[in-house]
């Protein structure tokens, strides 16, 4: 007589792959929508709070509520991984968020109000977009089993490809539909995804979180190895990457005579080039962990020589295409960075708490960093301006990144964690 429980076992098995597979698939297909929600603002916001009456400085106003919202979700997501009912807080996160993408209503309806609208709408839906990028970012993690290198590489990619979406598809939609209804379809986008990531949480993760208390998950955010690998690393990057995509419209059109179309095309194809590096860094990762170091501080040095060349000494007529190859290689090297950062300070964390709530402090501290830096470096690097050529300006960037490698690579020998980071996946 023959048995068939190895069969069921193996058929449970194989079903427990497929759903793990639908699950990673749901996931990215949100990542890219969330991307695709973020970015697909930015090139209307501007021009269309301009034809408002507002002026340039409060335009700016209104682009920077968006990474002040990243300090507001700081505090946060803290006290929301404490929630007795988890649930009911994603249901509020997605709900705020979509009806802030509708502020812009009122704001249509009456001018003077715009300006207070569109900072309301901007600080709310930027803290619900990326307490939701930390929970997309978590079930990514335990769907992948605690990977933390696939489950970054998954996210990176996923994203950086939905922001290149969003910055095209957000003006070419708002042709058709106005700015308004363009806002509002997001906000509809946001809602759907909201309530998807719900439906993905797994409970039993949100068990073992809880575990922590709330002054230890706040204490988590500035562990030695995340001041270094986290924050120093994502704030450095956010501002030279924000001043050069600010900047290079100008330095383009200033130097070389370039229209905006063109710039346009290099900022797309610079879009794609991030998101293959993403993938790329994602694949050679996977391979092993020892990999995150070398990659990161590659990642530093490479972007220290890139912006050497961004602006480039020498005669015009090879400035400019030696110019873009720099924006490029800066964008892979980029990649390499902040996927490793996130990796290296995912698996740092590992050895103190729970995978789960590894993956959320390493997003939260990601992005909060990543936009602090994205307020301070360009504002210093616009008064470098007042006295230096741009092209000067670009390459004040390269002994901060040497500097910061430097520091990496001490840093990580010198933790007394580095043995459980340096170990291979199993």
């Amino acid at each position: 007589m023959t048995t068939t429980a190895p069969v069921t076992e193996r058929d449970a098995l194989v079903g427990e792959n497929h759903i793990s597979k639908t699950k990673w698939f749901i996931l990215s297909l949100l990542s890219v929508l969330l991307g695709i929600v973020q970015t697909s603002p930015m090139a209307i916001l501007v021009p269309e709070s301009i034809s408002k009456g507002l002026s340039d400085f409060q335009a700016t106003i209104i682009l920077v509520a968006w990474p002040f919202s990243s300090l507001i979700a700081l505090i946060i997501q803290p006290l929301i991984t404490q929630l007795d009912k988890r649930y009911f807080a994603q249901r509020v996160i997605a709900c705020t968020g979509s009806a802030a993408f509708c502020l812009f209503y009122p704001g249509e309806m009456y001018p003077k109000l715009f300006i207070w609208c569109a900072v309301t709408s901007r600080l709310l839906a930027g803290c619900s977009l990326f307490l939701l990028k930390n929970d997309v970012v978590v079930i990514i993690t335990e769907v992948l089993a605690g990977n933390v290198a696939k489950a970054a590489s998954t996210w990176e990619v996923c994203y950086s490809t939905g922001q290149a979406i969003g910055a095209y598809t957000g003006a070419i939609i708002a042709l058709h539909i106005g700015f308004t209804n363009t806002m509002f379809l997001a906000g509809l986008a946001f809602f759907v995804i909201g309530f998807a990531v719900q439906l993905l949480w797994d409970s039993n993760g949100e068990e073992r979180v809880k575990k922590t208390t709330t002054r230890e998950v706040y204490r988590l955010h500035f562990t030695s190895p995340l001041l270094v690998f986290g924050w120093s690393v994502n704030m450095t990057i956010g501002g030279c990457m924000v001043f050069v995509y600010g900047m290079l419209s100008y330095y383009y059109s200033e130097e070389y005579g370039v229209t905006l179309d063109r710039t346009s095309l290099v900022l797309g194809l610079g879009s794609v080039v991030y998101s293959a590096a993403a993938f790329l860094a994602g694949v050679i990762n996977s391979k092993g962990e020892k990999l995150t170091l070398p990659g990161l501080v590659v990642g530093l040095i490479g972007a220290a020589v890139s912006l050497v060349f961004l602006g480039p000494s020498i005669p015009l007529k090879k400035g400019f295409p030696i110019s873009v190859i720099s924006f490029n290689t800066l964008l892979v090297f980029s990649a390499l960075i902040q996927l490793n950062s996130i990796t290296i300070s995912a698996q740092s964390l590992t050895t103190i708490t729970t995978t789960e709530l590894a993956m959320s402090i390493t997003m939260n501290v990601a992005c909060v960093s990543y936009n602090v830096g994205a307020i301070i470096d360009p504002l210093l690097a616009a008064w470098f301006t007042d006295y230096l050529p741009e092209r000067q300006v670009f390459a004040l960037g390269t002994p901060v990144f040497v500097a910061l490698a430097v520091t990496v690579i001490l840093a990580f020998y010198m933790s007394a964690d580095r043995g459980n980071i340096e170990q291979q996946d199993d």
